[in-house]
């Protein structure tokens, strides 16, 4: 062993490699606390990350379910627009859908049921083909500064029960005509 290592010989060598080892140890010591403080540091960070990570795909996940899901009055909303539709009865709306699709038919239908409980008259909507396609619900009237009774009721009972519909002019309506239109979700 004696011609592998350097110094070995010699007192001098000999205390010079052991002071440059006992500096290397303590060096390499303080590396290897400084590498599991960096460690420690980024693994917390790694962990918030992921943290941060999977809620945002929960939450875009949720968003896509919300979207996806099919539209329902809760019966809180059936029950408070019954109340507020039926002090009107005898009011006329036309109901309308984007043809096709299966969320605002099946919504449509839940409303025209409501209508006839209240005691309004559902009518047919005229036959016209849609110039395109509308998101959420609007009521459509002739001319908003004369909107119909029926579209002024219906829209602030849709209000009370926390349910937005813009209204909007329609010219191929009859200024006594209140379109109710369900559109994309």
């Amino acid at each position: 062993m004696t011609g592998i290592l350097p110094g070995w010989n010699s007192i001098e060598s000999a205390t010079r490699w052991h002071k440059g080892f006992e500096i290397a140890g303590f060096v390499a010591l303080g590396l290897l606390l400084l590498f599991e403080v960096l460690a420690y540091i980024y693994g917390t960070r790694k962990d918030t990350l992921s943290s941060a990570q999977q809620a945002d795909i929960v939450a875009k996940a949720a968003k896509l379910e919300a979207r996806f899901a099919q539209r329902i009055l809760s019966e809180d909303q059936k029950a408070t627009l019954l109340t507020l539709l039926s002090q009107h009865k005898g009011l006329e709306v036309i109901l309308l859908n984007v043809l096709g699709d299966k969320d605002s038919q099946e919504y449509r239908d839940e409303f025209a049921e409501l209508f006839q409980r209240a005691g309004w008259t559902v009518k047919q909507p005229p036959f016209r083909l849609p110039v395109r396609d509308v998101q959420g619900l609007r009521l459509l009237v002739a001319d908003l500064a004369k909107a119909p009774q029926a579209a002024i009721v219906l829209q602030q009972a849709l209000k009370a029960v926390g349910i937005d519909a813009d209204g909007a002019v329609d010219s191929g309506l009859t200024p006594n005509d209140c379109e109710f239109y369900i559109g994309f979700k």
